[in-house]
């Protein structure tokens, strides 16, 4: 199949941490043989060339200037709840460059392309569907943020209704999500639930045991990832040994900062910023327990399933996570992990100092976690699964 796929973000280098799972979906569809060409917004920080195998990259520019090139990547959500001044005004020229870019590949197009994928219902679902010329049977895919949107306002739910009733599928990586997408346009048979997957390779247990017990959590410093209970969870631990370590960058920073400060967790807990992937896979290798303490935030917003809980589980790591959104899909309580209710720091405490104290407990939950994504999560299950999605979309009704 050739593939033509639209896309609001990815990782801006081959190290970088932005949207991977999006990169790793069109490389384990051109791995199995399928011709991938990927849209996406310019911007100045993009690392890649324009094509990696059976997987070709496409960007865009909408602005006059390089500096105004502010879509996507991350940096568009004001804490993953608004956009940010000024990109509202962005959108009818990026509508209007992507409509355009997606137009000029299926008209140029030699064999002609098979299917249409949009990643993110908003804002690309819309933009997909008007500029489908080619009438190609079109695929969303639901990430987790397109969802939040898509019930803040009626015109965001009409636009959202638009892109769903020309989807000959829509696949989201939680069943939380394909419910919501249900509820504005409830008609069960496009809709599939799907959840990542992880590359086991390159996560793996490290060949030697952690020198001390040390806790790890990684995302964005947005509401929804829920750091803010776990700062209080770790002044509510019996043992006080235990270090934290948060991976990720964000809006929440100074606040979370201060309240380590009230909460006198000094050095207990370390905010790391941003880390490139080598980094990361050395503190996957070098901690022992995997925190993922998400909420749904305010707004309603929730994580579908983050990436870093299957690199975490492929890593060999005991997580311990809430129970929320795509999570318990893949985290069975007491046996794969431990799950906790959300916004209950006293029930995160409680999981990780049972974790932490029981040297057996961690390295059940840890061997049966990564057992867990050889039998069905890797890149190569999914994409062997989406690929059935496409073949059944090409199909008339």
């Amino acid at each position: 199949m050739r593939i033509l796929q639209l896309t609001s973000s990815l990782p801006l280098s081959p190290t970088g941490s932005s949207a991977p799972f999006i990169l790793h979906i069109g490389r384990a569809l051109a791995a199995r043989g399928h011709e991938v060409h990927l849209v996406a917004p310019f911007h100045p920080g993009l690392q890649w060339g324009e094509q990696e195998g059976n997987l070709h990259l496409h960007f865009f520019k909408y602005a006059p200037l390089r500096r105004w090139h502010i879509w996507g990547y991350g940096q568009s959500l004001q804490s993953d709840v608004r956009l940010k001044p000024g990109v509202f005004f962005l959108l009818p020229s990026v509508a209007v460059s992507a409509a355009r870019s997606l137009r000029r590949l299926m008209a140029g197009g030699s064999p002609p392309f098979d299917i249409l994928h949009a990643h993110w219902l908003l804002p690309n679902g819309p933009i997909a569907a008007i500029a489908n010329s080619a009438r190609l049977p079109m695929i969303v895919s639901l990430h987790g943020s397109d969802m939040y949107v898509a019930g803040k306002a009626a015109l965001y739910r009409r636009a959202a209704r638009f892109a769903l009733t020309r989807a000959a599928a829509v696949v989201g990586c939680s069943e939380d999500l394909t419910t919501r997408a249900r509820r504005i346009l409830p008609d069960g048979r496009i809709y599939h639930t799907l959840p990542y997957g992880v590359d086991a390779e390159t996560f793996r247990p490290s060949q030697e045991q952690a020198g001390s017990v040390s806790i790890l959590a990684a995302g964005r410093l947005v509401e929804k990832k829920g750091f803010e209970y776990l700062l209080r969870a770790m002044s509510l631990l019996k043992r006080k040994d235990l270090r934290l370590l948060i991976a990720g960058e964000g809006d929440l920073r100074n606040k979370l900062e201060e309240l380590r400060a009230e909460l006198r967790l000094g050095d207990r807990v370390e905010l790391l910023g941003n880390l490139a992937q080598p980094a990361m896979l050395e503190r996957y290798r070098s901690c022992s327990i995997f925190a993922l303490p998400s909420v749904h935030d305010s707004g309603g917003n929730v994580d579908g399933l983050p990436n870093v809980l299957l690199e975490a589980m492929s890593s060999g790591m005991a997580v311990v996570a809430s129970r929320v959104g795509g999570v318990p899909a893949v985290i069975r309580d007491g046996e794969n992990g431990l799950l906790v209710e959300e916004r209950r720091p006293e029930q995160l405490a409680a999981a990780i100092d049972s974790v932490a104290g029981a040297a057996s407990l961690r390295q059940s939950l840890a061997s049966s976690a990564r057992k867990t994504i050889l039998e069905g999560l890797t890149w190569a299950h999914y994409a062997q699964r989406f690929e059935t999605i496409l073949e059944g979309a090409r199909r008339p009704c």
